[in-house]
């Protein structure tokens, strides 16, 4: 068995964590809103798609951007409008905020999360790590 010294066990272990982290980061994408103005509408194109990536119910998200556009929202079809001019980096933007609010796990960065109600609380409860987190609602 050889012999390592410290600062190259360390630089191995370094490596294989870092490899780690590119791993999940890179096994799930926020998908990109297809986003269009229509007078002074904007219009997800694929809002639905976006939701069932990440596996949450579409109302959700119409609710939080609609709060965080301060403005009023509302699904038709696949698409989601809302009153307003907004940018398309602009709601992408929001889209990555509700990920960090409400899909990623804040212990181990795992998309595998899903709702859990516990004692009317809502909870945010991740399927790889057992993690609990209480959530705020969304208003509006």
């Amino acid at each position: 068995m050889s012999e390592y010294d410290y600062e190259e066990l360390l630089d191995r272990a370094q490596n294989e964590i870092g490899d780690l982290e590119k791993l999940q980061k890179s096994r799930f994408e926020i998908p990109e809103a297809k986003v269009y103005k229509e007078g002074n509408v904007t219009i997800i194109n694929n809002l639905l798609t976006i939701a069932k990536k990440f596996n949450r119910d579409p109302d959700h998200l119409i609710k939080f951007l609609a709060d965080k556009l301060g403005t009023s929202g509302k699904k038709k079809d696949e698409k989601a409008s809302f009153k307003g001019s907004f940018s398309p980096n602009y709601i992408n933007n929001r889209i990555k905020e509700y990920t960090e609010t409400y899909l990623f796990c804040y212990e181990c960065n795992s998309p595998d999360t899903r709702f859990q109600k516990i004692d009317d609380v809502k909870m945010l409860k991740c399927d790889a790590c057992g993690a609990r987190k209480s959530l705020q609602s969304v208003t509006k």
